[in-house]
C-alpha cells in the first residue's frame, strides 16, 4: 500500500491494480440470506447492536 506524508495507508492506491466486480444485493444473497454480510460494525455502538445476533449464531 502507498503511504501519505503522515504514514497513513492509501487503500485506494492499493486497490488500483486489482480486478473488481460490483455485486448487487441479489448476488450477495448466495452467501448471506439474512442480509448481514456487509453490515458496518466499526463502532462500539454498532457492535453492541449486532452482538446478540453474533452470540446466537455462535451457539
Amino acid at each position: 500500500m502507498m503511504n501519505d506524508a503522515a504514514g497513513a495507508c492509501k487503500v485506494g492506491e492499493a486497490m488500483k491494480p486489482l480486478s473488481m466486480e460490483g455485486l448487487d444485493e441479489f448476488a450477495g444473497k448466495r452467501f448471506d440470506t439474512d442480509g448481514r454480510l456487509l453490515w458496518n460494525r466499526n463502532t462500539r455502538a454498532r457492535y453492541e447492536e449486532v452482538r446478540p445476533i453474533i452470540k446466537a449464531n455462535a451457539q
